[in-house]
């Protein structure tokens, strides 16, 4: 089916007339039928892959060599406190890091390892 014929109304006649001639049959009747058609909203968990960002993998990798407290981290990669403060607090909502009582780091590898990490979240498709 080309272009234009997609683009062309569905009317009865037009149809009957366009494929009502098959070899050894005859075409006695038609009418015309409705088929229903429904939208199901569906609620998922969809994960999404999310590339980590460099800043954040060069903190990773920081705390996996034991370099894990804020001023250690900050002055390893010359980096300015009050922004590796904020790039941990960002680090530690989307649960790729802990902060430990004694106020050191720790983490999973698994992010650093596919230098992404998932990110579940709800959504409604339609």
């Amino acid at each position: 089916m080309n272009q234009k014929e997609s683009m062309v109304p569905l009317e009865p006649n037009d149809i009957a007339r366009r494929y009502g001639t098959k070899p050894g049959y005859q075409l006695i009747d038609f009418l015309q039928v409705a088929l229903p058609v429904f939208v199901i909203p569906i609620e998922a968990i969809v994960i999404a892959s999310k590339p980590l960002g460099l800043v954040d993998e060069f903190l990773l990798r920081s705390i996996t060599e034991n370099i894990n407290t804020l001023s250690t981290i900050s002055g390893f990669l010359g980096l300015d406190e009050v922004f590796v403060k904020k790039r941990l607090g960002e680090l530690i909502t989307d649960d790729l890091i802990e902060l430990q009582l004694r106020k050191s780091l720790q983490r999973d590898k698994r992010p650093l390892r596919k230098r992404c990490w998932s990110n579940p979240s709800a959504k409604v498709l339609f």
